[in-house]
């Protein structure tokens, strides 16, 4: 089995902008439709709401990224499943949160997570592979439930993925609540954690056996901090005997994320700091 897992997804601000001025709803897939292909699934963070209210263009605290329903659409040739365990879940409201998993249900878009909970979880079988999603957005506490989650999905025979959303914006190491929370995930059954929010890429390191990324960093977003042009996504196979992890970087700037060569990636993947 193969899965791809890509960074935060941002569809409204710079992005929306790019996408108005390209007249095409596509603009920010038009260079990644190849890389995106080739697996069973493709995760992501949905970093934002989705409903048909205005942009406000937001660039100062708070933020409010509301994505066109139509970008969505478009996305769905492209991502299979979201997070929605992040800090811009709740960006227009608890009634914002619901309408975009009325959207996402209505383009068959699996979604797991929210802003207050690691619940519902995303469940899924492919060639017979039980296989689990479960989102956290660290900055509204619910430690006991994602233990209870992850402990659940594993006594039923599923492989666990945990994506988090913590950390210290756009620092290049993982704080100590990453740290702390990585070991609480691997102690309660977890078998990889992907980790995002703090829109640059951190180190990965196996703990206990679990690999554990600690920040893909953007995917597809308008970021205009240098540090943030170049990502991490993460490729992985998973057979009855093994789990291989691959560290593929990406560009993202401009709200398009395109490869680099093989030279750029390894300088890039050798330039992030150990955690």
């Amino acid at each position: 089995m193969k899965i791809l897992v890509i960074g935060d997804i941002m569809l409204d601000r710079g992005v929306r902008k790019q996408i108005d001025k390209a007249g095409d709803v596509g603009y920010p897939w038009q260079k990644m439709d190849r890389f995106l292909s080739g697996t069973d699934l493709v995760i992501g963070n949905l970093e934002g709401t989705v409903n048909e209210q205005a942009s406000s263009y937001t660039y100062d605290p708070p933020f409010r990224f509301v994505f066109d329903p139509s970008y969505i659409k478009e996305m769905a040739k492209y991502v299979d499943v979201v997070s929605l365990a992040n800090n811009h879940a709740l960006d227009v409201g608890s009634a914002g949160e619901l309408e975009s998993n009325k959207w996402l249900d209505e383009f068959g878009v699996p979604w797991f997570g929210s802003y207050r909970h690691p619940t519902p979880r995303y469940d899924t079988e492919i060639n017979g592979f039980k296989l689990t999603f479960i989102g956290y957005h660290a900055f509204q506490p619910a430690e006991d439930e994602l233990i209870a989650e992850i402990k659940t999905s594993k006594s039923e025979g599923r492989y666990v993925i945990v994506m988090p959303h913590w950390g210290t914006e756009y620092s290049a190491t993982p704080d100590s609540t990453e740290k702390r929370l990585a070991k609480l995930m691997v102690e309660a059954g977890a078998d990889l954690i992907v980790g995002g929010h703090p829109h640059v890429a951190q180190g990965s390191e196996i703990i206990d056996g679990t690999e554990v990324v600690y920040s893909l960093g953007n995917f597809v977003f308008d970021q205009e901090i240098p540090e943030t042009w170049t990502a991490l996504t993460v490729g992985v196979i998973i057979t009855d005997d093994e789990t291989k992890i691959y560290l593929l970087p990406v560009a993202t700037r401009y709200g398009q994320p395109v490869r680099i060569t093989d030279v750029d990636a390894q300088k890039f993947i050798e330039s992030i700091p150990n955690p």
